[in-house]
């Protein structure tokens, strides 16, 4: 009897390492995206050139020409659209309205160039907004909602690696923020401070912590309320989140402290997490790409894809094939779920680019 348990367990053991080695493991998804604001050409045309490239997935514009034609072609080419859209940056709505601006703590409202923002604490506005997502939703059918500016105002694109977190500025700090700090802190404010930038410089000075909290607690409540709806309407979409490609080391934590984005918490609530890695206009180095997914991917849920800029942006030096080829292979190093291409209509003035796209989405696809 021992003998043919024996025998028994040996075959067991046999087929089981055979019938392992026959199944391939199952390859992990990488995400080959673009974002794309407006058609450049006959949808047919753009397809054609997607499929060349090998991209899988596009983000585009709600805006776009022709939005129901395009993703009914995606579909039949088998790729995944998100629609993007942004949340606290609505100039539509702020020229309508410009009470909805939020107030930075220099007093002043949250508009630095192009850059302009709403306050995340007015309930009116981002029950419009959701509106407005859902309506999308319905007409439209995506497979995704990128959400875009869910976080608190800060122009990061022009904050340098030397700057320093003190000197950023940032909101909002109108009233209906600083009492709803109040209350969510129970810290309470010297009674002689009297205007926006006295309030904000002593917070920030005895209660940076806490206000931080408070800031990323805003957000955080923001988006719960977006992707709860979202997810009523259709379980099964995908939400992606843009956010500032800070580590936790960089300006003191000033992703969560500053724009307000808790990755550990918003991540629960996403399916993708897309930080806006563009190397060049922050005057960091291709190599940093790979830090940036690296970090955020340790203080998150969900894959990573990093988005890579692919020409100049504010600086005058043009961004050369060769720094382009390296921020493409850092972005697609482990342990990054893929890359997004910000965006088509530059890729599509730059034939270089193009030839290293399709060489790194078509190894990409072997793997």
């Amino acid at each position: 009897m021992k003998e043919i348990i024996k025998i028994v367990l040996i075959f067991n053991a046999v087929f089981t390492m055979f019938f392992s080695a026959c199944i391939k493991p199952k390859k992990k998804e990488v995400i080959t995206g673009v974002k794309i604001y407006k058609l450049d050409s006959g949808l047919k045309n753009i397809f054609d050139k997607f499929d060349y490239l090998g991209i899988n997935t596009i983000f585009c514009s709600p805006q776009i020409d022709s939005l129901k034609d395009f993703i009914s072609l995606a579909k039949k080419r088998n790729k995944r659209v998100f629609l993007i859209v942004t949340v606290f940056y609505n100039l539509e709505a702020l020229k309508k309205d410009t009470s909805l601006y939020a107030v930075t703590n220099r007093g002043r409202i949250a508009k630095d160039d192009w850059v302009e923002f709403i306050c995340p604490e007015n309930e009116e506005y981002l029950k419009n907004r959701i509106k407005y997502i859902i309506d999308l939703i319905r007409i439209y059918n995506p497979d995704g909602i990128s959400l875009d500016f869910i976080r608190q105002f800060v122009y990061w694109e022009m904050v340098m690696p030397e700057t320093k977190p003190e000197d950023i500025e940032r909101g909002c700090f109108c009233k209906k923020c600083i009492n709803g700090f109040k209350d969510f802190s129970r810290i309470k404010i010297p009674e002689d401070l009297s205007t926006t930038t006295e309030i904000a410089d002593w917070i920030l000075h005895n209660h940076k912590k806490e206000w931080g909290v408070w800031e990323s607690e805003q957000i955080y409540r923001s988006l719960e309320k977006i992707t709860k709806q979202i997810k009523a309407v259709n379980p099964k979409i995908l939400i992606n989140l843009h956010v500032v490609p800070w580590r936790k080391t960089d300006y003191g934590n000033g992703i969560e402290n500053i724009a307000g984005q808790n990755l550990k918490r918003m991540s629960q609530l996403a399916d993708y997490i897309s930080p806006m890695c563009y190397n060049h206009m922050l005057k960091r180095k291709p190599e940093w790409i790979c830090s940036v997914v690296r970090d955020i991917s340790r203080r998150s849920y969900k894959p990573v894809i990093p988005s890579l800029q692919v020409e100049k942006e504010y600086l005058e030096t043009k961004v050369s094939d060769e720094e382009f080829r390296d921020s493409v292979n850092n972005g697609l190093k482990p342990p990054s779920s893929g890359i997004v291409i910000w965006n088509w209509e530059t890729l599509m003035s730059c034939p270089g680019k193009i030839d290293i796209v399709r060489n790194a989405f078509t190894k990409v696809r072997k793997f």
